[in-house]
């Protein structure tokens, strides 16, 4: 069985059955997904400061992920592989980037 992601409209309705105060399982029956899958959901976006869930920011934060999936760090943060390249150029090992690294981000 293949998985589907949500969808935007999914994720409304989500918020919709949440204000209407109905129950995880409810609304996993609704939209036709296992209640671990809309557990899941609501507690992924739901963040802490606002306490309530927001479709929206959630199908935003979910197809950001989706993007950069399988991405190398090394990809994602052009400052990090600019460090690592010069080093490397130095003779330094992976080993002592790492460790050095390490300590400048802590």
């Amino acid at each position: 069985m293949a998985y589907n992601h949500l969808s935007i409209e999914e994720r409304e309705e989500i918020q919709e059955l949440l204000w209407q105060k109905k129950s995880i399982r409810h609304i996993a029956v609704v939209l036709g997904r296992s209640p671990s899958s809309v557990s899941r959901e609501i507690k992924k976006n739901n963040p802490p400061l606002r306490n309530k869930y927001t479709p929206r920011l959630a199908h935003q934060r979910a197809v950001t992920k989706r993007s950069i999936r399988g991405v190398p760090k090394l990809e994602q943060d052009t400052e990090m592989y600019q460090y690592v390249v010069y080093h490397l150029k130095l003779g330094w090992s992976p080993e002592q980037i790492a460790l050095v690294r390490g300590d400048i981000l802590s």
